[in-house]
């Protein structure tokens, strides 16, 4: 059994943008990804707004990420994530 706050690394490490910073940019734009197909998915539930199919992709596979990884390296940067 893992100690808390460690990761499955060999060496034990947790990434971080101070230990990994291209490591946790690709983790923070995979989980933007997955936080955009639940926006998605209860937009298109609750609202059902007509947007046309080649906007939901690039919202998805490229906007909402980017913004996702961007806002949580500032807010790691500002210390509001440590």
């Amino acid at each position: 059994m893992r100690e808390p706050g460690k990761s499955n690394h060999s060496d034990g490490t947790v990434i971080t943008w101070t230990t990994a910073p291209i490591r946790y940019a690709i983790f923070q734009y995979l989980m933007g990804i997955i936080a955009a197909l639940y926006f998605m998915w209860l937009e298109e539930g609750l609202l059902a707004v007509p947007t046309p199919t080649w906007m939901k992709v690039v919202f998805v596979s490229a906007v909402f990420p980017i913004a996702w990884t961007l806002g949580r390296i500032w807010l790691y940067r500002r210390a509001w994530l440590r």
